[in-house]
């Protein structure tokens, strides 16, 4: 599943997680399922909201990871994909309160 860069994204409403140092645990309190995200993941987790675009997701992981925009492009779509396979996330043309 490729990603739109100008998509929305916003964390699904069944979840409850806790970030502990640069880890965090994710449980969906739907399917009764624990996700262990690492640094990466839980730095894409924790710039998820409804108001920021993929495309300005990809630019903050550029800055502070220091990596070309094709890495970060082809690593932000795969773990987007597997967020959206588990029901973590839902994506929207348009910016939610």
């Amino acid at each position: 599943m490729k990603i739109i860069g100008e998509a929305f994204i916003k964390k699904a409403k069944s979840l409850e997680w806790k970030t502990i140092g640069q880890e965090t645990v994710i449980l969906s309190t739907k399917t009764m399922s624990f996700y262990h995200l690492n640094e990466t993941a839980t730095f894409i987790w924790k710039s998820i909201n409804r108001k920021r675009r993929v495309s300005e997701i990809a630019r903050k992981l550029i800055d502070k990871f220091d990596v070309s925009k094709s890495v970060v492009e082809k690593d932000l779509n795969k773990t987007l994909s597997s967020f959206s396979k588990k029901g973590l996330i839902e994506y929207s043309k348009k910016s939610t309160k």
